[in-house]
C-alpha cells in the first residue's frame, strides 16, 4: 500500500484534494505498521526535498505538500502507544553487511550466492537500458542512510534495519525506467 500511495502522492499531489485524500492514507498507513508509515514519510519528505526549486513561493508549496504527514504523525503522538520499554541493539558492523543478502532471502547459503550472480549479471545487462527517476535519488539515497542508521531491535520492535534491504529494492526496482530508444529489446526507428 505504502508504495501505491508514494507513486499516487507524486502523481497526483498539486490537485486540490491531494492533501485531505493523503492525510487519510497516511493514517491508514500507520494504523497498519510504524515501519510502513516511516518509510512512507521518509520517501515523500526527501522527495520533497530533491525537487525542491529555490525561492520562497517554491518552499512554501513543497512545505504545504508535505502537511498531510502531520496529521498521521498528531494520531500517532496523540493517540496511540508509543512507549520504547526496552533496549536499542545495533548489530556489529560485518553481521549488518550479511544481512544485505535478506533481499534474496532463501535462507540457503548455495541457492543465495546462485541467485545473486544472476541478478548482479542481469543488473549488469539491464544497466545499458535502464534510466534511475533523477527525483528519487534522493530518496534513495535516504533509505540507503536509513538501513545504516537504523538499529536491530528497538523497544519492543526486533528487525528494523533488517526489513530496510528489500524496502530499497522494491523502491529502487520502482525508481527504474527504460532509457530514451529502448522499447523491450526492439529500438526505436525514427
Amino acid at each position: 500500500m505504502a508504495l501505491w500511495a508514494i507513486a499516487a502522492w507524486i502523481r497526483w499531489r498539486e490537485r486540490w484534494w491531494a492533501l485531505p485524500f493523503f492525510a487519510l492514507t497516511g493514517c491508514l498507513i500507520l494504523l497498519a505498521h510504524l515501519f510502513t508509515f516511516g518509510v512512507y514519510a521518509l520517501v515523500l519528505s526527501t522527495y520533497e526535498f530533491g525537487v525542491l526549486r529555490y525561492g520562497l513561493r517554491q518552499v512554501r508549496r513543497e512545505l504545504i505538500n508535505a502537511l498531510h504527514l502531520a496529521v498521521p504523525a498528531l494520531l500517532y503522538v496523540i493517540a496511540m502507544p508509543h512507549e520504547l520499554g526496552g533496549m536499542v541493539y545495533y548489530r556489529p558492523a560485518p553481521l549488518k553487511v550479511d544481512q544485505l543478502r535478506s533481499v534474496i532471502g532463501f535462507y540457503n547459503p548455495k541457492f543465495d550466492a546462485l541467485s545473486l550472480v544472476i541478478l548482479v549479471l542481469v543488473a549488469t545487462y539491464g544497466a545499458r537500458h535502464l534510466r534511475l527517476a533523477r527525483e528519487l535519488v534522493i530518496p534513495l539515497v535516504a533509505l540507503a542512510l536509513a538501513y545504516v542508521v537504523l538499529p536491530h531491535s528497538m523497544g519492543h520492535g526486533d528487525f528494523v534495519d533488517y526489513r530496510m534491504p528489500s524496502v530499497f529494492a522494491l523502491f529502487l526496482c520502482s525508481s527504474l525506467t527504460w532509457r530514451e530508444g529502448y522499447q523491450g529489446g526492439a529500438r526505436k526507428c525514427l
